[in-house]
């Protein structure tokens, strides 16, 4: 597969050039680039939600030589782990090249495939190359010629995720790691803002055992949950110490319906 074209352009995000650059533009404003944390997570919801708090996200993310995106796959379609097939993914920015060389020792070390069946209309990693798009064509915020490697999540046991986690932290490429994950879903504000600020309390010590025990014992709705345990196993493994929370906000921050929202945080590990 040559390359996988947009699949949510026009639904979360404009499918327009010129407006989702205005947007963007919009969204990184008076951020400092800070490029000091190799691993974020960022929320995938529309732009018009959680637009501003992906852009905080990615103003702390390190420059690096590939990027693997770790996020949760929602269609059920493909295998647990799947790591696209395509060779670029394009956006209205353009494309960005797979790094298929990591992929493949990926694919050989643990139980992952290539499988493009759970990318095609999965949006929780395509919404996040825009950002990535552009710092690199408007502030050099990443290297130019960085490559993705796109991995969709579907339910592993906290070790399968930790050791696809370390084995990313050991690839001899420089990375950084893009974690999408939303956090509650559907729950009045003020229960969900209790729900995720207590999880997120153990992604601040890096405690993934703790947020998985958490998330799962309390049925919190976080879709990403598995690729935030890989992602802290990734941390650990190049030596990151502790998570930081940029923000969080909700649904009914935009749309004004407190009722029932959805939860998203902006975090950056150091």
């Amino acid at each position: 597969m040559a390359a996988r074209q947009a699949a949510v352009a026009g639904r979360f995000y404009p499918e327009g050039r010129e407006e989702l650059w205005q947007e963007l533009e919009e969204f990184f404003s008076g951020l400092k680039l800070k490029q000091n944390s190799r691993l974020i997570i960022s929320p995938h919801a529309g732009y018009t939600y959680s637009g501003r708090l992906a852009a905080l996200a990615f103003s702390r993310l390190a420059k690096a030589e590939s990027y693997v995106l770790l996020g949760p796959n929602h269609t059920g379609f493909g295998s647990p782990v799947s790591i696209t097939e395509a060779k670029q993914w394009e956006t209205p920015l353009g494309r960005l090249q797979v790094d298929r060389e990591l992929a493949e020792k990926i694919v050989e070390e643990i139980n992952a495939e290539f499988d493009e069946s759970a990318h095609l209309q999965e949006h929780s990693l395509e919404v996040q190359l825009p950002f990535l798009q552009f710092l690199q064509e408007k502030i050099g915020g990443t290297a130019k010629n960085a490559k993705i490697v796109p991995i969709t999540l579907a339910e592993q046991s906290q070790g399968e995720l930790e050791t696809l986690g370390k084995l990313i932290g050991n690839l001899e490429k420089k990375t950084s790691v893009i974690i999408s994950s939303d956090f509650t879903h559907y729950e009045p504000a003020e229960q969900a803002r209790e729900k995720d600020l207590k999880a997120i309390a153990f992604l601040e010590k890096m405690d993934s055992t703790g947020f998985y025990e958490y998330v799962l014992n309390n049925k919190i709705s976080v879709c990403g949950a598995g690729a935030i345990v890989a992602g802290i196993g990734f941390g650990k493994e190049i030596g990151l110490k502790k998570g930081e929370l940029l923000n969080y906000a909700n649904s009914g921050d935009v749309t004004g319906e407190e009722e029932s929202v959805v939860g998203y945080a902006a975090i950056a590990f150091q």
